[in-house]
């Protein structure tokens, strides 16, 4: 690849500097030495050398990534020297969306990737239009406000919280009604579903769902996943079965239609999940935790605009994951940008067709 000589200038100085020795850098690069590569002499001679023969090459993204793993596991988040790499790393695959692919690409296929699929990433179609699920039912919230002749205001017609919170503003209206009315409309729903299609044939250890849709992974290949969800009345967090491994293990974190009265809707609800998945009542599955804090994360259908999210964030320490990495063909806020770029190590890219060539 084109890579600038500041790049490469900077890459050598931080590589030299926190693998100074041969024995450290054949840690990284385990065929180092079976490679045309001159690698005796001085450290910085050493790594000039080395990113020169690899950075034209198809396994330069795999060289960084095996780079980004080892410093997860051998220096803190608050090293600076990581800081640095991480940085420098994000800046070259963010120039060039070929290498951005192949690198996506390598972290998937080796399951260093988990997936987080956002309000928006769940579709359905509705009136020869693809529509986010979401804004489906708010439809349907709508016309039976305007039914029952309860005011909702035109400019809030998207949000869902709000429509929940007029839709039991009438008599004798319960949280149950409101659950059973979204569980019939999500039955009556056509899904899109070629999005979905080209996620699932991917190698993700584990899907963060934050829609309560229970189609991801149940219409075909189905032995290949494993469904759990996050169930605020349960004690106890569901546990994986014995031959989970090598499998996709689908995570509804916020509930999911298998049972409706899991299903977040309300602020009020966001507010207990909170409260619950930092005191562990009930926990977060392990499993998943301990997968998601130690791999990549691709976000896709985010806007970032629900200010539970930077909470699940915090639970589930995106802080000290290797890289995360947003993929939406919406518009994100510019606060929103700032903050998940400094607080979460988050790259966006605006073009879902990235998602369909990978």
């Amino acid at each position: 690849m084109a890579l600038l000589k500041r790049q490469k200038y900077k890459l050598v100085d931080i590589l030299s500097k926190i693998y100074p020795t041969l024995e450290e850098v054949v840690r990284v690069i385990r065929d180092v030495r079976s490679k045309d590569i001159d690698i005796e002499g001085a450290s910085s001679k050493r790594w000039n050398n080395i990113v020169e023969f690899i950075k034209d090459k198809d396994d330069f993204s795999s060289t960084l990534n095996a780079i980004s793993f080892d410093l997860t596991q051998s220096k803190p988040e608050s090293d600076k020297d990581r800081k640095n790499f991480e940085e420098l790393k994000t800046e070259i695959y963010a120039q060039t969306p070929e290498l951005l692919l192949n690198h996506l690409r390598d972290i998937i296929n080796t399951r260093q990737c988990v997936l987080f699929l956002g309000p928006n990433a769940f579709k359905c179609i509705q009136r020869d239009r693809i529509v986010p699920f979401s804004d489906y039912l708010a439809g349907k919230f709508v016309a039976e406000l305007n039914r029952m002749d309860i005011f909702c205001e035109p400019v809030a017609v998207n949000e869902l919280s709000y429509l929940i919170d007029r839709y039991e503003s009438r008599e004798a209206a319960s949280l149950a009604d409101t659950k059973a009315f979204a569980a019939k409309w999500y039955r009556e729903a056509t899904p899109y579903i070629p999005f979905y299609e080209k996620l699932e044939s991917l190698n993700f250890p584990v899907v963060i769902n934050t829609n309560p849709e229970i189609l991801f992974g149940r219409r075909a290949n189905t032995e290949r996943f494993v469904h759990l969800r996050y169930d605020k009345s349960n004690a106890q967090a569901q546990a994986l079965p014995a031959d989970y491994s090598g499998k996709t293990i689908v995570y509804n974190i916020y509930g999911s239609f298998d049972n409706e009265h899991s299903v977040l809707f309300t602020e009020k609800e966001a507010v207990a999940f909170t409260k619950g998945a930092y005191e562990k009542n009930p926990p977060i599955l392990q499993e998943v935790r301990t997968q998601v804090m130690q791999s990549y994360g691709l976000f896709v259908g985010f806007d970032f605009h629900d200010w539970h999210l930077k909470i699940l964030f915090d639970v589930l320490d995106l802080r000290n994951k290797p890289g995360n990495y947003s993929v939406y063909d919406g518009e994100i806020a510019e606060q929103h940008l700032e903050y998940y770029s400094r607080q979460f190590n988050m790259t966006f890219y605006t073009e879902d067709d990235l998602l369909m060539d990978l």
